[in-house]
């Protein structure tokens, strides 16, 4: 009888463990979607990125101009 007790615990634990796992990946899959979501909004587009260079380049020519003068 004793053996029958170990073997339901064991079931038991393994079920309760199946179902933490479970929940454990899909709060790491909502985590994920909410971070990608986070980064692309934060991250800037290409066209916005090029700008950025772009207004940094005049602004350093417009300096060594000044400075130059």
């Amino acid at each position: 009888m004793g053996t029958v007790s170990v073997r339901k615990f064991r079931l038991s634990a393994t079920a309760v463990e199946e179902r933490f796992l479970d929940a454990f990946r899909r709060s790491m899959s909502r985590s994920g979607d909410a971070f990608a979501e986070e980064a692309g909004a934060a991250a800037p587009g290409a066209e916005q990125r090029t700008a950025e260079l772009e207004a940094r380049r005049d602004l350093e020519e417009q300096q060594k101009r000044g400075h130059a003068v």
